[in-house]
Formats: structure tokens, C-alpha cells, sequence
């Protein structure tokens, strides 16, 4: 699970792993699901929670299990503790392991906890957990530090039990414990502690297994954990078993430090070894006593009872004779029940490699690989037999499937047709169905009418059956619309695919030619400039073609004639409707631009130079649009000049004071001013004169002051000044 783990996992860490063991008189007082055999949690009850990094309290109180923190583990994993390099899996023998946990650091902490009741008739009840502990010391303080926690109680008086509760905290010095090369990781591998619960007969026990990261949360922890369910005793092999005859082999279990085998009074040493070897025989219902000695600090001495029994009921294991066939992408499931199909009742199977059941199948449900398997089946008393299996995996065909191309009604697609198929490998039959469980056959694979994905299966001695789906796609005959009868085109202007097939179907590609053959193609609709029938074919993308005439009527040029313009000076103005020649039949409209969208508001009374444009339109909404040249010779620029001095003396020379104007100017006002500021004159328009009198009577001689105020209706500018003139009489 995590033997190839990146430089992250190399952080501080406390890992522990726990394998437990219940052991009873039958096999109806095992705790069920306390071994996790039912590949859940049932019974169990998980927790999660975190550690305080300010106070060190832990609080687990959030009941459920959580992904990443509670995980099965099934025994077909072959994966290697990253730190302690111990197997993840426990290795009793069990189908699952549980991990608690997880390599992610943050002030995390999980429990899990498991209530059953010791048996009433329970003399002698022992109760057997295996731990593995990896961690590294963080050096914070011991109330902050990673811990594996360990507990079981008398679930009643909340009581400890025994010495098979333990509290690791994570320290350089825990016995038993070895170094990871240099770091500062140490793990302890699995080992077993046992718990005898003598006296609790009848009463509820809980175990309860917790792990949290430190306190400041750089340092995290994790648990494997793994029951067997062999409750009929700790030590095996006490069974006589049918074509046993000469020697019964005690097995004691694994992990403890020392072992001393006993006859039933204790009073003889039979045995050091964790096997103890009888032979001949012994009579049934001898006992024979077990002391088993845990490592110093890592458990409980304890002394376990066991008898010679025989089972003497069936012990039949049948296996199909037949080989088992599978595909290489799905494989051959051993666990299937058909292939046991008929054994003794209550056999618990495992599946192995070899004959001597050493190595597990890796992934029993989808064995891959051809060969002979071996099927282990185990009775409640620890009988067994073995029997092998023969598995042929075969790979698929090649098989290659071009989806046809699709046709228009009433059209069919021949799923049969070779090139379907082509590029597949030799010899292989192909059948055609719909669906791709192959349960409804395609009763008329040549002649497919109706659109849909259907399935065709190849089949080859010795393969796989491969099923692959088809595409066949029959589609409605498009619709092809001319819009007119009639197209009436003016000189100048071209018809578009959209106005010639308004209301067809859409999708379709359109091709126009001048001949019903459909040999003499048009590159562009710009090609008809001439009246007549013309023809379009349209396609669709299944190749659909349908054909139809339109006819052109091609309007000539309009006569629209214009007439050079004269030059006029301003104010003098032109009228553009003198400029045209009427021709029956047309209306003619003057335009500012050549698109003829933004019109002449006066055209009759053009005051200024500029470009127009005359448009003539006929009833067909035909028109032709021409340019004009407009010249008005504009007024000389605004500006007013004055003499210095005047004589109205009568003589007929310099007689009045008046302004000098030149431009379009409109007279605001014009006045004349004595020393005092009294008006003299007034004028009323820019060509009025001073005689030199005020009311009609003669002003004297002397300075006068004037001043002009105007504006140019052409250039659009005032015009205004003021000075002085002198009277002289």
C-alpha cells in the first residue's frame, strides 16, 4: 500500500499495525464480522477526531468511518509498510485487513471499537491481537507526541482488563524496536499479545484501537488491522482429520517470543518449538498445555489449552472437471460457486498458485493468466482439501468495424457486406444482433432499414467473443424549395443560394449548372446575366440528391442619363432635376452617397459645391445609381473696410461715411457715436451710408466714433469692428 511512497511519507509519523485473534470452543462463538470477513465494518464502529495543538486533549467523537481513514484492505495485497517494510496485510491468514488512518499529518486522530460477549459456558476464553508499531520521534512533549493506543475493557465497569492494553507514544526507546537504516523512523514488526479472560464469562467486552498524529500536527499515524475468525482455538492442527494415521502436528500461534508445549498437569515439558509433532496418535480427548512467552514489555505470558478431536464427517470437495474459459479484459473468476458446485457444506476456500497452498492467488474474482490453480477447502474443525482448477485465457480477435455511411429512404445498409468488417483478422464468423448481450438476433442483417447502433459479434476457435457496435444511419429524403416561379435579376445585381432555396431543408450543399444534364456547372451565381432556365442539385451529408429548374429573368440597364452641370456663383443655386433626361416608366431620387441611404434634403436648390447622386428605379425595383459634380463658385471671403475722414459738403466727393463690405453679411447693427457717446447714426442695413447729420440737421466738424456688428450667413462668422472718422466741413 505504501512501498513505493514519495519523499512526503519520509516526514515524522507513527504507524502501528494490529492482528487479532478470538479464540472459543465452536465456531458459533465467534464475533461476527470481528475479523472484517464480511469486507465491511459491520459491528464495528469508527470514530474520528483530531488532537488540540494549544491544550493536547484528544476528541474523537465523530462517529462513521471515513475514506482514507478507514480502509479494507483485502489479502490479495502484496504491498509493504513504507517505514517498517512489514506486509500490510496480516499475516494470519485472514481475507481482509483494515488500515486506520492514513499518511496525511494534521492533528488527526481515529478509533475503531468492537463489543461481544464472552460465551456463558466459557471456562477458558483467550483472546489474541498481533501489532506492528513504526514511528519517528518528533521530541515534543509526552502529552503531544504520536501515540497507538490500545484498549479492552469490561464494557460494564469500564475496567481494564488484563495486560493486553497498551499505550505507545512515540520515544527512542521503546523495546523491541529496531532503526530504519539512519533515519530516525523506528517500527517494530508484527508481534502478538494474549489476553485470557478467565472469570468473564457471559460478561461484554470492548476493545477499542486508536491512533492520533502530534499535537502540532507535523507528525501523523496509522494502524492495520486483521481478525481471524478461526475462533475453535489458537492452536491448530489438534484435529484428526480423515487419511491422518500416523502423527497429529500442534501448531501454536506465530509472533511470540518462546513457547513450552506441556502434557495436560503441566508436569512435563513436551516441547520449545511453535509445532509440537505427535506420533503415534494420541487417543482422542488428550489435552496438551501451551505457555507462550511474548517478547519483555509487548504482552501477556499466558497458558493455552488444547485437545485431540476427530472429525469424522465428509470432507468432499468437487471441482468442475471441465476447464474454466475467460477473456483476457475480464478474466476468470475461481470464486464463482458454480466450480464448487456439490462440496461439503461450510468450507471456507482459498485459492493458491502451488499444490502446498504457500502463495495466494492475486486477484482470485479475475484470474488472467492460464494455468492450474489450486482450490483450498477448509472445514470448521480445520480439515482440509486441495483440488486444482484448470484456467485457458484466451485473447479477443482482432476485430475492426467501419460504420457505413449513411443512405436515404427507402435505402438498407448490408451489415454482412465485407468491407463492414475490414481489416479484421482471418477465419473469424461474424453474427449480427441487437443488443450487445447478444440475446436479440438481427434477423435481416443485409437489409438494415431502420436507423440505430446494432452489434456485431465475432466469434474464433480458441478466443474471446468480441462484441462491437455499428452505426447504421438511414436518413428522411431532404426537401429542395424554389422559392419563385420566377426570378426577376436587375443589370448589376446577383441571386443568392438563400433566395433561390428559401424553405428547403437545411444542411444542404447546392450546385447551380445551365443544363437539365447537369453537365455545364456555374462556378458562382454571378455567372447569370442572361434570362433563361437554369438547374441547382442539392445534397445532403448521406449523399441525398435531388434536382430542380428555376427560371432567370435578366433585367437590361436602366437609361438613366445625366447632363454636365454649369458653374453658377453663390447665391445663385441648381436644381439636380434639371440635370436628368426622363424616361417613362422610372423614378428618380438624389442621394448624398453612392449606397443611396442617406438623401438630398433640397435637391431643387443645391446652395453649395459637392458630389450626388441621382438614382432612377423602375417597378420591378430595378435601379442604377449615378455620380454628379455640383460646382458653386462660393462669395469671396467676409471682410469690412472704412475711410478715415469725409466731407458732406454737397460737392458730390466723399459726401457720406459708409462701410466697405465684401461677403454675404447681414447687418446686426451699425451706429455712429459723438465724444459724448450720443448716437449720431443708426443704419439698418450693411449698404447704408452717414450723410453727416443727426435728425436732419448738420453735425460740426469733428472726430466720430463707429461701431459694425455682422455675421456671414455663407461662411457662418461674425463680422464686427469699430474705429473713428473725422467730419470736416
Amino acid at each position: 500500500m505504501h512501498s513505493k511512497v514519495g519523499a512526503f511519507f519520509l516526514a515524522t509519523c507513527l504507524v502501528f499495525a494490529t492482528c487479532i485473534r478470538v479464540v472459543a470452543q465452536t465456531e458459533s462463538d465467534c464475533p461476527e464480522n470481528i475479523g472484517f470477513e464480511l469486507g465491511d465494518f459491520s459491528n464495528w464502529k469508527c470514530y474520528t477526531g483530531g488532537i488540540d495543538p494549544k491544550t493536547n486533549v484528544i476528541n474523537i467523537s465523530q462517529l462513521g468511518e471515513v475514506e482514507g481513514r478507514h480502509t479494507i484492505i483485502p489479502a490479495t495485497s502484496t504491498e509493504l509498510d513504507f517505514y517498517g517494510n512489514f506486509p500490510v496485510v496480516c499475516p494470519n491468514g485472514s481475507n481482509y485487513s483494515v488500515m486506520l488512518g492514513n499518511a496525511t499529518s494534521g492533528s488527526q486522530a481515529e478509533k475503531m471499537t468492537y463489543r461481544f460477549k464472552v460465551p456463558d459456558d466459557a471456562a477458558d476464553y483467550t483472546f489474541i491481537y498481533n501489532y506492528a508499531v513504526v514511528f519517528q520521534n518528533p521530541s515534543h512533549a509526552v502529552e503531544a507526541q504520536p501515540k497507538f493506543t490500545v484498549n479492552v475493557f469490561d464494557d460494564v465497569t469500564n475496567q481494564s482488563i488484563g495486560c493486553g492494553s497498551h499505550d505507545f507514544v512515540a520515544t527512542s526507546n521503546l523495546p523491541g524496536f529496531q532503526r530504519a537504516g539512519t533515519s530516525d523512523k523506528w517500527f517494530k514488526p508484527w508481534a502478538p499479545v494474549s489476553i485470557n479472560f478467565l472469570g468473564y464469562a457471559g460478561k461484554t467486552i470492548r476493545i477499542e484501537f486508536a491512533t492520533n498524529d502530534c499535537a502540532p500536527g507535523g507528525h501523523f499515524g496509522y494502524a492495520y488491522v486483521d481478525v481471524n475468525e478461526n475462533c475453535s482455538s489458537p492452536i491448530s492442527g489438534n484435529t484428526v482429520c480423515p487419511g491422518i494415521t500416523d502423527h497429529v502436528t500442534l501448531k501454536a500461534p506465530a509472533g511470540f517470543k518462546e513457547y513450552y508445549w506441556y502434557n495436560s498437569d503441566m508436569s512435563q515439558v513436551l516441547g520449545k518449538e511453535s509445532t509440537l509433532t505427535i506420533s503415534p496418535i494420541p487417543p482422542l480427548n488428550t489435552i496438551y498445555a501451551l505457555k507462550i512467552v511474548p517478547f519483555p514489555e509487548l504482552g501477556c505470558e499466558n497458558v493455552l489449552y488444547t485437545s485431540i478431536t476427530e472429525y469424522t464427517g465428509p470432507l468432499d470437495l468437487k471441482v468442475t472437471p471441465e476447464p474454466l474459459a475467460g477473456c483476457r479484459d475480464v478474466g476468470v473468476d475461481l470464486t464463482a460457486p458454480f466450480i464448487t458446485a456439490g462440496s461439503t457444506p461450510k468450507f471456507k476456500f482459498s485459492y493458491y498458485t502451488d499444490q502446498e497452498c504457500t502463495t495466494f492467488v492475486q486477484g482470485a474474482k479475475a484470474v488472467k493468466q492460464s494455468g492450474t490453480y489450486y482450490i483450498k477447502a477448509t472445514n470448521p474443525s480445520g480439515c482440509f482439501v486441495v483440488k486444482p482448477v484448470n484456467v485457458q485465457i484466451f485473447d479477443p480477435p482482432k476485430v475492426v468495424v467501419n460504420n457505413p455511411g449513411a443512405i436515404c429512404k427507402p435505402g438498407a445498409v448490408n451489415l454482412t457486406n465485407p468491407a463492414i468488417t475490414s481489416g479484421s483478422g482471418p477465419g473469424i464468423v461474424f453474427s449480427y444482433w441487437k443488443d450487445v448481450d447478444a440475446s436479440i438476433p438481427l434477423t435481416s442483417p443485409a437489409a438494415v432499414s431502420e436507423s440505430g447502433v446494432y452489434y456485431i459479434k465475432a466469434t474464433l476457435p480458441n478466443t474471446c467473443p468480441v462484441m462491437t457496435p455499428v452505426t447504421v444511419s438511414i436518413v428522411d429524403i431532404p426537401v429542395l424549395k424554389i422559392a419563385k416561379a420566377q426570378f426577376e435579376v436587375c443589370a448589376g445585381e446577383y441571386l443568392t443560394e438563400a433566395e433561390i432555396t428559401q424553405g428547403s431543408s437545411t444542411g444542404l450543399v447546392y450546385t447551380f449548372f445551365r443544363d437539365a444534364a447537369l453537365t455545364q456547372k456555374l462556378s458562382s451565381l454571378q455567372e447569370i446575366t442572361i434570362s433563361s432556365t437554369y438547374y441547382v442539385k442539392a445534397t445532403n451529408y448521406a449523399g441525398c440528391l435531388l434536382t430542380a429548374p428555376f427560371k432567370v429573368i435578366c433585367q437590361p440597364e436602366l437609361d438613366l442619363r445625366v447632363a454636365p452641370i454649369t458653374t453658377v456663383d453663390y447665391p445663385e443655386t441648381v436644381d439636380l432635376n434639371t440635370t436628368i433626361t426622363p424616361v417613362n416608366g422610372l423614378t428618380y431620387t438624389f442621394w448624398l452617397d453612392a449606397l443611396a441611404t442617406k438623401p438630398v434634403e433640397n435637391p431643387s436648390k443645391i446652395l453649395a459645391s459637392g458630389k450626388f447622386f441621382v438614382k432612377a428605379e423602375n417597378s420591378n425595383h430595378c435601379r442604377r445609381i449615378l455620380p454628379m459634380e455640383v460646382v458653386v463658385v462660393p462669395p469671396p471671403l467676409p471682410s469690412l473696410k472704412s475711410t478715415n475722414a469725409f466731407t458732406p459738403n454737397g460737392d458730390g466727393t466723399n459726401d457720406t461715411f459708409r462701410m466697405e463690405l465684401t461677403g454675404i453679411i447681414d447687418l446686426n447693427y451699425f451706429k455712429v457715436f459723438d465724444r459724448w457717446g450720443q448716437v449720431v447714426f443708426s443704419g439698418r442695413s450693411s449698404s447704408q451710408a452717414w450723410d453727416g447729420k443727426k435728425d436732419g440737421i448738420d453735425v460740426p466738424t469733428g472726430t466720430y466714433y463707429w461701431v459694425f456688428d455682422g455675421y456671414d450667413r455663407y461662411y457662418k462668422q461674425k463680422v464686427n469692428s469699430s474705429g473713428s472718422v473725422i467730419l470736416i466741413r
